[in-house]
């Protein structure tokens, strides 16, 4: 099934308390990090999520202009960033300051390869931003082939394709959002703080990035902040880890659990860049919409469902796929410690 959604996690209207979003576990040594988060927000009619959703997808690795640096740093919970100011073609598109490349979890890699996500370690010295992070590893299916051409509508053929050249630059140490935020902000515009968007891209399990996906046109035109963030795929994000033979304790997917983290980051760092916490959207298509829903049975392992109470799905067919090769990664993961 091919999916698209959105979700507003936060508060009934009625008592006006903050929901709580799922746990973040942290595996065992070191300090312990705080496990859970809180995703607020008002509610959005099915129209407007869609036309969201729409715009979000159609600005997919959309062109852009120049770049500076931005005149401020942003000061979060583990360091400070600097941005770059990102101009936009078209006279009605005001810039966008852009935060790529951000870590919002400590690599996973080495002893951490199959751990829960934790917590970014802090950094002392001012971080540029103005660079993607690698991709998470995985293998894409074949999409130069004579039988994917006979069997892929050419436009999806296309896109795919378009969409492979973003996804060369691969590495486990891969835990990084990107942050598009209208540049009334960085030029100290009156205005109050803004609502967020988070894309959790889905074009599969298996493979993917948020790379690809520039939040800049949405983020100008509808005056939010938008975020987009890769997790981990194939065997390392959606392998059930849990080693109870019983079948009784939670399923333990990291890849979920990334972008929980990520979630958490997002609560805790936003509002030094001028959004509000207590307005957090969630997007997705395909995979990513279906991640959207997945916690309020797994929650990062804690048994505690996610307040469903702001969420909004679409489904339709997907008269595509192929086959899942998850052995395909073999040989990469072999070949680190």
């Amino acid at each position: 099934m091919q999916h698209a959604g959105a979700r507003r996690t936060g508060s009934s209207g009625s008592t006006g308390r903050r929901g709580v979003l799922s746990s973040v576990s942290h595996g065992g040594g070191g300090a312990e990090r705080r496990p859970c988060c809180r995703v607020p927000g008002r509610r959005l009619s099915a129209a407007g999520m869609a036309a969201v959703v729409a715009v979000a997808l159609l600005t997919a690795a959309g062109g852009a202009g120049g770049e500076n640096r931005s005149p401020r740093v942003v000061t979060t919970k583990y360091g400070k960033l600097r941005g770059a100011i990102r101009a936009l073609p078209g006279k009605d598109l005001r810039s966008v300051e852009v935060f790529l490349g951000v870590p919002y979890a400590t690599p996973p890699t080495g002893s951490n390869r199959f751990s829960p996500t934790r917590t970014p370690d802090p950094w002392k010295d001012e971080r540029l931003a103005d660079q993607y992070g690698p991709v998470c590893p995985q293998h894409l299916p074949e999409l130069w082939g004579a039988r994917e051409e006979a069997a892929m509508p050419r436009p999806r053929l296309l896109h795919l394709r378009r969409l492979a050249n973003y996804l060369t630059h691969q590495a486990e140490d891969c835990l990084y959002l990107n942050i598009y935020v209208p540049s009334l902000v960085a030029d100290k515009t009156g205005h109050g703080a803004l609502p967020v968007v988070v894309y959790i891209h889905g074009e599969s399990f298996e493979w993917g990035a948020s790379n690809p996906y520039d939040g800049s046109v949405l983020a100008a035109h509808g005056h939010v902040i938008v975020i987009t963030l890769n997790y981990r795929l194939g065997p390392l994000g959606f392998l059930n880890t849990n080693a109870d033979p019983s079948g009784r304790g939670h399923i333990m997917n990291h890849g979920l659990m990334d972008q929980i983290a990520a979630l958490h980051w997002v609560q805790e760092n936003i509002g030094a860049f001028g959004g509000d916490p207590g307005s957090v959207t969630l997007l997705g298509h395909g995979t990513g919409a279906a991640c959207i829903h997945f916690p309020d049975g797994v929650n990062g392992g804690s048994g505690r469902p996610l307040p469903a109470r702001r969420a909004h799905v679409r489904l339709g067919l997907q008269p595509l796929g192929h086959r899942g090769q998850p052995h395909a990664l073999r040989p990469q993961i072999r070949s680190r410690p």
